[in-house]
């Protein structure tokens, strides 16, 4: 899943953040 942090909290939702950070994703920094 996705840090929980204060930060996250203000994005729309977690697809806004997959878009952000797909590339990060698809390399496994946060799977």
């Amino acid at each position: 899943g996705w840090p929980q942090s204060p930060t996250y909290s203000k994005w729309a939702s977690s697809q806004d953040i997959a878009r952000a950070y797909g590339s990060n994703a698809e390399n496994g920094h946060d799977r």
